[in-house]
């Protein structure tokens, strides 16, 4: 998700309830920067304001999930160390459990031309992306996933440098 739903309360407390009865455990809300307006240009273009991210986070909490924060990275967004630092920043100081990072790709046969478009001007280089891994290299290795995403622990933080499966 990337947390509309569950921000404007179209996701119930009562639902929210059902869910971590149900089993659900984690809930992944994807994002493309800590930043405010960054997630709103992107998710919610027609909207003055963007969803108050802390807020669904706390709220999240208080229903017994986890929470794991999709980076989708990209370029003018986050795209190198210092973002990524931030980033990592955020997610603790929110008590997030979970980040995962993964460069925007589109698949090749794409639906939507203006989307592939807008993720071909932006999508990060092999330059940026051996950055971001060299920053995360000193961290220890808790897991390696069989298509080749690496997750650490960086500060009590599961972090996983990850590509899409969809690529």
């Amino acid at each position: 998700t990337n947390g509309i739903a569950i921000a404007d309360g179209r996701v119930s407390d009562r639902t929210l309830d059902h869910w971590r009865a149900l089993g659900l455990s984690l809930v992944a809300i994807s994002v493309v920067h800590h930043e405010p307006e960054a997630n709103r240009a992107v998710y919610l273009p027609y909207r003055s304001a963007a969803i108050d991210l802390p807020a669904v986070i706390e709220r999240l909490h208080g229903h017994g999930f986890g929470v794991r924060l999709a980076v989708v990275m990209a370029d003018g967004l986050i795209d190198d160390p210092d973002d990524v630092a931030a980033m990592l920043r955020f997610a603790h100081d929110h008590r997030v459990e979970q980040l995962t990072l993964r460069p925007v790709n589109a698949p090749a046969d794409s639906r939507s031309p203006e989307v592939s478009s807008w993720v071909a001007g932006h999508g990060l280089s092999r330059a940026q992306e051996r950055r971001i891994a060299s920053f995360l290299a000193p961290h220890p290795v808790t897991e390696r996933l069989p298509w080749g995403g690496v997750v650490r622990d960086v500060e009590g933080l599961s972090v996983c440098l990850t590509n899409s499966l969809t690529r």
